[in-house]
């Protein structure tokens, strides 16, 4: 699928959210009744063991609204004692879509790591873009992040 048919497929499919919008955006985007973020897959894996893997609803941890597994209970002991360090980037957002000006769903099997932070994408397309310049997509979609109203619950 070409870039413009994945901009298509997310705007009709809701997992694009205009700038314009009149509510606020989640700090972390999460998914279905229980707030999972990254749809369950453990943010520490990314770091340890340079894969996403999916967590355990045994090793949940509580944190800014919404939950987060982990694999094992030493991960969510390590996740609990600096969360910020193993929390993707603009909120499990796509990256790439934010450096764009549009907010859309991260994908947890799509990602980067950059300078030990954790990046989502919703397509490989983005993912690839950021491999050409990642310092200067971080700089668009940080810029294009602080004009949203992003609440913390």
């Amino acid at each position: 699928m070409n870039a413009l048919r994945l901009f298509i497929f997310a705007a009709l499919s809701g997992l694009l959210i205009s700038a314009t919008s009149a509510f606020a955006l989640d700090r972390f985007v999460s998914s279905g009744a229980d707030k999972l973020v990254i749809k369950g897959y453990a943010t520490t894996s990314y770091f340890s063991d340079g894969t996403p893997k999916q967590g355990s609803a045994a090793h949940t941890v509580t944190w800014k609204g919404v939950n987060w597994r982990f694999a094992t209970a030493a991960d969510a002991v390590k996740f609990k004692a600096n969360p910020s360090a193993f929390a993707p980037q603009f909120g499990a957002y796509c990256t790439g879509g934010l450096s764009q000006r549009h907010v859309v769903t991260g994908n947890p099997k799509i990602w980067r790591m950059h300078k030990g932070k954790l990046y989502l994408f919703f397509a490989r397309a983005g993912a690839k873009r950021f491999d050409r310049d990642p310092e200067g997509t971080i700089a668009k979609a940080s810029a294009f992040w602080k004009t949203l109203d992003v609440k913390d619950r």
